[in-house]
């Protein structure tokens, strides 16, 4: 964290993000990537890491026409369901709802 923020603003931040982490850690959806975990660097225990389940392909490169010119519609709609089943799930299932805003 830079020299300009003050102690209670560092006290805030890190309230914020370990609320966030406890929030990840108790989402549970098949179509949700999981969270696994935080780690902290030794070093500098501002340099901080989340820890994700991980996939073998993000969705982008799946869906690039480059490597796969000829996805079948049917494909296409599973995928749009499987994401609208894990939006559907961070919107309506939790105690407060989470809005995905870079989807």
């Amino acid at each position: 964290m830079g020299a300009d923020v003050n102690q209670s603003e560092k006290q805030g931040i890190r309230e914020r993000f370990l609320n966030e982490c406890l929030l990840l850690s108790k989402l549970d959806h098949q179509n949700v990537v999981k969270f696994v975990g935080v780690h902290f660097s030794p070093e500098d225990r501002s340099d901080v890491t989340l820890i994700m389940e991980q996939l073998h392909m993000d969705l982008d490169k799946f869906l690039d026409p480059d490597q796969r010119p000829n996805i079948d519609t049917y494909t296409k709609l599973s995928i749009l369901l499987d994401v609208s089943s894990g939006l559907l799930y961070l919107h309506t299932q939790l105690a407060k709802p989470i809005i995905h805003r870079d989807l």
